[in-house]
């Protein structure tokens, strides 16, 4: 019986793939031991950062025997696009232990937390005006003698519609074929979106950080304590 070719004949492969196996092999002995370790049992899936580790062994296993079995190889690259993202993540929170970047995620957290309000703002309002522009050229006027003049017309979706209300945002637009109350509309969503919304976009995030860095010594000594006890938990008990 004729064993798969695992590798697909790419001899580059086959250091990744030990990167993949030895790396797999220890975080997972690392997380298992951390889960043994604790006390509570219940409150380590409360943790999104435990979630998501379990997340990543859990696809790395797969991944793995995905490509030993010879199963679904066509198929993995999306899989191991995933393990990408959350090993990245993984070295995001790595980076924690250094005050710099504890303060900056510090600051990426708080800021976050802020602009919930202006996020669900943000999001209804492109909503709003992506809709009102769908609506607006569903009944595109064509010329009813000249059959090819309706092949010319490209009808946008309403999804298409918010995309370009979004992209508007970073001021990427395009105003071709606009009439009168397209332009309206055009007009009204650059000033509430662009004008309005991103200055106080920034004064928000200045607001934040002037608190966030006031309050930076007890904000990073907590943060740090806590770093301390999660490594204190897993290395003497």
């Amino acid at each position: 019986m004729t064993q798969p070719d695992i590798f697909n004949n790419d001899y580059r492969f086959y250091p990744l793939f030990s990167v993949f196996a030895i790396l797999g092999t220890f975080l997972t002995f690392f997380e298992v031991v951390q889960f043994a370790t604790k006390e509570d049992k219940k409150s380590y899936f409360y943790d999104i950062f435990n979630l998501t580790d379990i997340t990543k062994y859990i696809s790395l296993w797969f991944y793995i025997f995905l490509i030993v079995t010879g199963k679904g190889v066509a198929g993995h690259h999306g899989l191991a696009a995933c393990l990408n993202f959350f090993l990245f993540f993984k070295i995001f929170l790595g980076l924690s232990q250094f005050r710099q970047f504890r303060v900056l995620f510090t600051l990426v957290k708080e800021v976050g937390k802020d602009m919930s309000a202006f996020a669900g703002f943000q999001l209804l309002a492109m909503t709003l005006f992506g809709t009102t522009l769908y609506q607006l050229n569903t009944h595109t006027v064509v010329n009813p003698d000249d059959p090819e003049d309706y092949d010319n017309v490209e009808i946008q979706t309403i999804y298409q519609q918010i995309l370009n209300v979004y992209l508007l945002c970073f001021g990427e637009f395009s105003i071709d074929n606009y009439d009168s109350q397209d332009y309206t509309i055009f007009i009204m969503a650059t000033i509430l979106l662009q004008l309005i919304m991103l200055n106080l976009l920034i004064a928000i995030m200045s607001d934040t950080f002037a608190r966030v860095m006031d309050e930076i010594e007890e904000t990073d000594g907590m943060a740090l304590n806590n770093l301390i006890l999660d490594v204190e938990a897993l290395r003497f008990r």
